[in-house]
């Protein structure tokens, strides 16, 4: 999107986050079918992502600029792409 200048760095963020969320919320469904054993510590989890989800959303879309918004979104492709690549 950013390459394409389909959408702004800060809206490109925003949908980064959406999917984010979406993929943790199905990884956390499907840790909630498979592992009955540990239901206690996956609300724990799922509130230490929606926070820290929060608090990424407020850094980004209010205190940093836009060519530090690129290079993160970078890093987290690369990083993403490492995982994909290596597992």
């Amino acid at each position: 999107m950013l390459m394409l200048i389909w959408a702004s760095v800060r809206r490109t963020s925003a949908i980064a986050a959406y999917f984010i969320l979406f993929t943790l919320t199905a990884g956390l469904a499907g840790t909630m079918i498979s592992l009955n054993q540990l239901l206690v510590v996956i609300p724990v989890r799922a509130g230490a992502a929606l926070l820290g989800g929060y608090i990424a959303f407020r850094i980004g879309s209010q205190l940093l600029a836009p060519e530090i918004l690129v290079r993160l979104l970078s890093l987290a492709l690369v990083v993403a792409s490492v995982k994909d690549i290596l597992t």
